[in-house]
């Protein structure tokens, strides 16, 4: 577990280490140092006695085939009492909300979980018969609410119960196996279940997640929270070494026949939760100012109303759209859609703000249409439309919630297109699914419910006070105790070209990597993990991987063209000229070889065999920058001075003018016998490159040995333009 409690990082260092008897003396340290442990003395002398015990016997030389299951178990006691006592240690005055509950639940005699679990059933039985009573309408609105609140409160107790003994853990199987209490509440247990493991981790809590998940009985959208509450513990930075009984459990779910399918489908919902951010980036950068900037068109369109139909056809509109370029943002997000990409979030994340979200457990909550939040605020037309959202494909509970709260608040007109649109869609999905059910799809449910999840850890109102797992990804592809469910190659290929295709070089690099153990990698594998190395800035790292890739398909041209890249920016040019010579052979009109090639010839100092190749990009690219300053800087070499100037000058004349090319204007100057000009464009130089002091000089110095410096232009010259120009240019007068 990652601690900022100096203690404990010494007790995780110990326990890394294997080594007890440190890790006893850490936690007693612990005693001494927070009053609040005292408790847990007896605890420690007792696991310290019996490794003594263990530890005497060993050291004697008996045989004891137990003796790694021993200190594996002492272990694990070491690692759950040092969980324990930090969080005491916490539980005494952090202020976050998780705290605040633990404090208020230990002085709340009737919210232990024996009392709330009973109380809960018998509210639900009560209301199984409220429409017995004599005023069913109130008994049930009452009963309703009851047990929403029980729900809560249920929520917080086993969110924030640690560890859960024997007892709880049975007491919770109970209720979860209880054909009376209904799959939404069961559904709200089981994220709480694994809130609480993501906030300290506790072996029983995986348990109850297994046998939810491979129950028969268990509910589709329990056993899809189960399912994703499970890979995420598994995956927590907060997570432990996994106990002999635990690995057990997980290798009895992969008899299971769906297990490794069920596994994949959720390791790339979590991949897939990568790019929410990147789009809803998207959204906010690129599809909104398109919209902005459309507004006033809108305006004017809306001013001159036409009917329904007319508004569909109006060829006004789709021009808008087009010349706006809007129509092609909005084709693309909708791909994006279809792909699998989270486009909701942007949409949703400013409907967040209802009273209904304040409460944390109510972002967990499966979408209930007679909630009573949702009762009471509005038309018939809004009471079907609510009931409506409940199949609604596409949307998680927590954005359902959001628009059903909002929907009060809208004109009935629009209501009831937005009640039309939804029928049309749920019954559009409903045709093209093959695997509809009322329930919907395991791999549906998970997504909506992983969804919801990141809502809450991005939107709610205290997510500073948790650990966000979705930063930087939850990823599975890294757990020993799962290798096996990521052993195919189709699939880690897969997720690899997930992330590569999205930019993630880091996350890219990790999963081709492994696929390289698994398979005889072919050039394109070392083509992809060169790029992701050349994107990241490891240069060296990149080559190797393109030298690898031209060894088993030599000539592919896009290799020689990185191969070519590498070695420019490593300095290596005489490796650089033969990789574009070989493009050249395959490509000779390519201007970019050309280029490329003029460069390294002229950092080879080969000035008659640079200008040929950068004559001719000039020739036929006219006005090409880089081939200008190329030209300028050869030409310069080469004491043309009159061509240099002309280069020169188009240059700086350009809006995009450099600070190198600044700098060469000041070479030209110096070698021309103009000093004090020089010193002007270093100044330029300096200012517009913010080039430091120490670059200047080598620069200026690099420059002197290489160029045909006049015999006049002496090193004290030189010291006192390099000096005079750094004056200058720290002068706010300047």
């Amino acid at each position: 577990m990652k601690t900022t409690n100096k203690t404990f990082e010494e007790v995780d260092r110990r326990l890394s280490e294997n080594l007890l008897s440190a890790t006893l003396d850490q936690l007693n340290n612990a005693l001494h140092a927070y009053p609040v442990l005292a408790r847990y003395k007896s605890r420690l002398e007792d696991i310290g006695q019996r490794y003594g015990y263990m530890r005497a016997y060993a050291l004697q030389g008996l045989p004891d085939p137990g003796l790694g299951a021993n200190m594996a178990s002492l272990t694990d006691e070491l690692y759950a009492i040092r969980d324990e006592m930090e969080r005491e240690a916490l539980s005494a005055d952090a202020s976050t909300l998780y705290y605040n509950s633990v404090r208020f639940l230990r002085s709340s005699e009737t919210d232990s979980l024996s009392r709330l679990t009973d109380e809960y059933r018998r509210t639900v039985h009560r209301l199984s018969m409220a429409a017995l009573a004599e005023n069913a309408a109130q008994a049930q609105a009452e009963l309703q609410l009851r047990a929403e609140t029980l729900e809560v409160r249920l929520f917080n107790r086993v969110w924030t119960l640690h560890p859960l003994s024997a007892a709880d853990s049975d007491l919770l199987s109970d209720l979860l196996s209880d054909l009376s209490i209904s799959t939404e509440a069961k559904a709200l247990i089981v994220s709480a279940i694994t809130m609480g493991g993501l906030e300290w981790a506790d072996h029983r809590r995986l348990w109850l997640l297994m046998d939810l998940y491979s129950a028969e009985s268990t509910p589709k959208p329990v056993v899809a929270r189960a399912l994703i509450g499970l890979l995420m513990l598994l995956s927590a930075p907060n997570r432990r070494p996994l106990s002999r009984a635990t690995l057990a459990r997980l290798e009895a779910l992969r008899d299971r026949p769906t297990w490794s399918r069920d596994v994949r489908m959720a390791a790339m919902l979590f991949v897939r939760s990568r790019d929410t951010e990147r789009l809803t980036r998207k959204f906010d950068e690129e599809l909104m100012p398109e919209m902005m900037k459309m507004r006033p068109e809108i305006e004017r369109l809306r001013n001159n109303p036409v009917s329904p139909d007319e508004l569909e056809l109006n060829p006004e509109w789709a021009e808008a759209l087009s010349n706006s370029g809007l129509s092609d943002r909005l084709r693309e997000l909708q791909e994006l859609q279809e792909e699998g990409g989270d486009v909701m979030m942007a949409t949703f994340r400013g409907l967040k703000s209802f009273p209904f979200f304040n409460d944390m457990p109510n972002w967990f909550r499966m979408f209930q249409p007679g909630h009573s939040h949702l009762k009471g605020i509005g038309s018939a037309t809004l009471g079907s439309l609510i009931e409506l959202l409940a199949t609604a494909p596409g949307l998680c509970d927590s954005d359902k919630y959001s628009i059903a709260l909002s929907l009060s608040q809208m004109p009935e007109a629009q209501k009831q297109m937005v009640a039309s649109q939804l029928k049309m869609q749920a019954d559009a999905m409903r045709m093209a699914s093959a695997d509809h059910t009322a329930e919907g799809s395991l791999a549906d449910l998970s997504t909506a419910y992983v969804r919801s999840i990141y809502r809450f850890f991005k939107l709610f109102r205290r997510k500073g006070e948790f650990t966000d797992p979705f930063t930087g990804g939850i990823e599975l592809l890294g757990i020993v105790q799962l290798s096996q469910e990521f052993g195919d190659p189709e699939f880690l290929e897969l997720i690899a070209e997930f992330y590569f295709s999205k930019g993630y070089w880091d996350d890219a690099l990790t999963v081709y990597g492994i696929l390289s153990t698994l398979i005889d990698p072919p050039a394109t594998l070392y083509q992809k993990l060169g790029f992701c190395h050349q994107s990241l800035g490891n240069i060296e790292l990149a080559l190797g991987y393109y030298i690898k890739a031209d060894q088993l398909e030599p000539g592919n041209t896009w290799t020689l063209s990185r191969l070519g890249r590498c070695y420019q920016r490593l300095g290596m040019w005489s490796s650089s000229v033969e990789a574009y010579k070989q493009l050249e052979r395959q490509r000779p009109d390519d201007l970019s070889v050309a280029l490329a090639l003029g460069v390294a010839m002229l950092e080879q100092e080969r000035y008659d065999e640079a200008l040929n190749y950068l004559h001719k990009v000039e020739f036929y690219s006219p006005g090409s920058e880089k081939a200008i300053r190329a030209l300028a800087r050869c030409t310069l070499a080469k004491g043309d001075y009159d061509n240099c100037t002309r280069y020169t000058l188009s240059l700086l004349t350009s809006a995009s003018a450099r600070a190198e090319d600044y700098m060469l204007a000041g070479n030209m100057a110096l070698v021309t016998g103009h000093p004090d000009e020089a010193v002007g464009h270093y100044v330029d130089a300096i200012k517009i490159g913010s080039i430091s002091r120490s670059d200047f000089l080598k620069q200026l110095r690099d420059a002197y040995r290489r160029l045909q410096v006049p015999s006049d232009c002496t090193p004290a010259l030189l010291s006192i333009v390099a000096d005079t120009a750094l004056q200058r240019a720290s002068s706010p007068d300047a």
